[in-house]
């Protein structure tokens, strides 16, 4: 029984050093690298919205998080980032909202943006030490006081040469219109609604890229015609997550590099 005992001992210390060894690994694993220009990570989180801004001086900015309570997190920690500078919730629907308390959970996070954030997206952020900021002067969109539905009180704003659009239609469209300098890439409203992507919002903006984030065979039947048909006829290339998976773009000063597990393709701006 000594000698059992002994080898116990022993074999519980290795698997001790062997899992400390493994920690201290995963500590030194270099974190992602800052690209040289704006990134965006459009992930296919199905029938929702979540992507990843990384600027070139650093910051890194999650704008939504899907519905899934895992998905976004396990891909943050599998892609090595550990810091985020600001997330932001458009609104407070699972689709956009599911997967925020985890990453709040699973990542250090500077600041949250979100007008009424669900309670448990709330208590995350408490758990966490995470301020919440409830209005920013540098959102597009809503106005304190404005009055509507969840969706058309979506953050809006520019971000790395991409306007988040949330879930709002045609009234927040109109007054993003009215605000809003022309971008390069537009993530289409609501996922391509019958009443989003107005004429206004298009010619205010006038994308040269315009990512439609879908669940593939989705029962609300986005992106409607209307939507793919106002696009085309403005010459805007679109790509869709459920279609292409998830969508990287670059966006440089003369062009954008859109890259999916089926295509590299340059957009001239």
């Amino acid at each position: 029984l000594g000698a059992l005992g002994m080898l116990a001992a022993l074999l519980l210390g290795l698997r001790r050093w062997w899992l400390g060894l493994a920690v201290g690994a995963a500590c030194l694993l270099p974190t992602r690298s800052a690209p040289d220009v704006p990134r965006v990570t459009f992930l296919d989180v199905g029938q929702g919205d979540a992507a990843l801004v990384e600027l070139p001086d650093g910051r890194r900015i999650l704008v939504d998080g899907g519905a899934s309570a895992t998905q976004v997190a396990s891909w943050l920690r599998r892609t090595r980032v550990r810091h985020l500078d600001l997330v932001v919730s458009s609104h407070a629907e699972r689709d956009h909202e599911g997967g925020l308390p985890e990453v709040l959970r699973s990542v250090r996070v500077d600041e949250l943006w979100a007008t009424e954030p669900s309670d448990a997206l709330r208590e995350a952020a408490a758990d966490r030490g995470v301020p919440i900021v409830g209005t920013d002067a540098s959102w597009l969109s809503p106005d304190p006081g404005d009055q509507g539905s969840a969706n058309d009180l979506s953050v809006v704003l520019a971000l790395g040469g991409v306007l988040f659009t949330g879930d709002i239609d045609e009234e927040a469209e109109l007054r993003v219109a009215a605000r809003t300098d022309p971008l390069p890439v537009l993530k289409v409203p609501h996922h391509g609604s019958r009443t989003s992507s107005s004429d206004a919002l298009l010619d205010a903006v006038q994308p040269r890229l315009a990512i439609v984030s879908v669940g593939r065979d989705n029962p609300y039947h986005h992106p409607h015609d209307d939507v793919l048909s106002r696009l085309a006829s403005d010459g805007v290339t679109v790509v869709r997550t459920d279609e292409e998976g998830t969508v990287v773009v670059e966006v440089a000063p003369h062009e954008l590099r859109v890259r999916t597990r089926q295509r590299h393709v340059v957009i001239p701006r």
